[in-house]
């Protein structure tokens, strides 16, 4: 069957839940996870992208619109044209797989001439199922390797674009009303991704039906589709026109002005480059270390007076001047508060960063004889921070028993507090 047209493709208050296994043998128990939650749309003739993190129920939701979801643990209703959604409608509609589902050892041709043969129509002749393959094959752009094989994994064959051009065909055979791909770009270079999106295009232009899965696209890619459905742990947070997405989502959160997000970046360029300064003296303190414990055990002093006499003419000293001349030299490119109390605060933030990443060097340093050890576990511990800073991890999203991880980041503190003078 024919449509002149694309199917329009709606979906009311669907969910999907799965029944999960915990344990093993006798202590075996079940749960259920809600995959998809209350989602509702529709889907026109054109680009229709469905987006989302991994395991926001993408795949799911594309499944259980190309009825190919066991019908346990679904509700909702769908409809095609309008009508309850035929029970053949899997047949009807194409559906490009993620993997390649093509015979490795027979040539594009011989693998549309295959699926020709089983899913067209008998009324068909040999010479109009040709007739279909050969326009297909030059409105793809597939002539230049009709006669290559598809390629196994010991035998090498096209490229992993013109394969998923290949998969496409092979759906297009039967010209359904609607398309669905499920991440069709996945794991294609930009160029070939390219390729495969101007050909989904191209279908969308002639009234084609076109729903697709996909993980993060480029910019480039992103422009060029016509409605956006996007999900979150089974939720839908946006669908609508995909050109009308981005300003949806601004006015929800409202944007700093440039030279904010400017400041800002630089604020945390600034305070880590003071809190990995630190780095550089573990090799010096737990060398030092040998030295110490022998005129310790000697009798030369006690260990109080050795942290104090180290503190106070050397650590607080040193980290004391370079954190003032260093905050004079960036402060002003950070665009802060020129005022006596803003830059009074600002050297005070820095020289206590200074001071915190210092005391963890000197405790790190003290617990160990190797160097290398404690450079690793120094640098990981400034990683901790750096990523639980605020700038790289959205807090508020943060999974509760990680939360507390942020109360421990010298980062966070230190941009924090320079961040008020912005």
């Amino acid at each position: 069957m024919k449509y002149p047209h694309g199917m329009i493709i709606s979906f009311f208050n669907v969910s999907y839940k799965v029944k999960i296994k915990h344990g093993y043998f006798y202590r075996r128990t079940k749960s259920t996870k809600e995959v998809l939650i209350g989602v509702s749309g529709i889907m026109k003739p054109g680009l229709n992208a469905i987006m989302g993190p991994l395991g926001s129920g993408k795949t799911t939701l594309l499944d259980i619109l190309a009825a190919r979801k066991e019908p346990s643990g679904f509700s909702g209703e769908v409809l095609v044209d309008g009508v309850q959604q035929p029970t053949n409608f899997n047949c009807i509609a194409g559906y490009v797989v993620y993997d390649y589902m093509m015979t490795g050892t027979l040539t594009v041709r011989e693998n549309l001439e295959f699926c020709a043969a089983l899913r067209l129509p008998k009324n068909l002749t040999k010479s109009e199922r040709t007739k279909r393959i050969n326009k297909l094959i030059e409105e793809l752009g597939l002539s230049k390797i009709e006669n290559s094989r598809i390629g196994t994994s010991l035998t090498r064959g096209v490229s992993d674009g013109e394969k998923r051009k290949a998969s496409i065909a092979m759906e297009l055979l039967k010209d359904p009303g609607v398309l669905f791909l499920d991440e069709p770009t996945s794991g294609l270079d930009t160029s070939n991704a390219n390729a495969v999106l101007q050909l989904l295009r191209r279908l969308a232009r002639q009234g084609k039906t076109i729903i697709f899965s996909v993980h993060q696209p480029r910019y480039s890619m992103f422009k060029q589709f016509d409605s956006l459905t996007l999900l979150t742990n089974g939720k839908v947070m946006y669908h609508g026109p995909a050109r009308s997405s981005i300003d949806h989502f601004k006015a929800m959160v409202p944007m700093r002005p440039p030279h904010l997000q400017a400041g800002s970046g630089l604020l945390f360029f600034i305070v880590n480059c003071q809190m990995y300064s630190s780095i550089a003296s573990i090799e010096l303190l737990v060398t030092e270390k040998k030295t110490l414990i022998h005129e310790y055990i000697s009798g030369y002093y006690s260990l109080p007076a050795y942290f104090i006499s180290k503190l106070l003419f050397e650590v607080i000293p040193l980290r004391t001047m370079t954190s003032i001349i260093y905050n004079s030299t960036t402060y002003f490119l950070a665009g802060l508060k020129r005022t006596v109390p803003a830059i009074f605060i600002s050297i005070l933030t820095l020289i206590m960063v200074s001071y915190t990443s210092s005391a963890l060097a000197l405790a790190i340093a003290a617990g160990g004889n190797s160097v290398t050890i404690a450079i690793i576990m120094l640098s990981l511990t400034f990683v901790m921070m750096t990523i639980y800073s605020g700038l790289l991890v959205h807090l508020p999203g943060m999974v509760k028993w990680l939360s507390w991880l942020q109360y421990l980041s010298i980062t966070r503190y230190g941009i924090t507090v320079s961040g008020l003078q912005l």
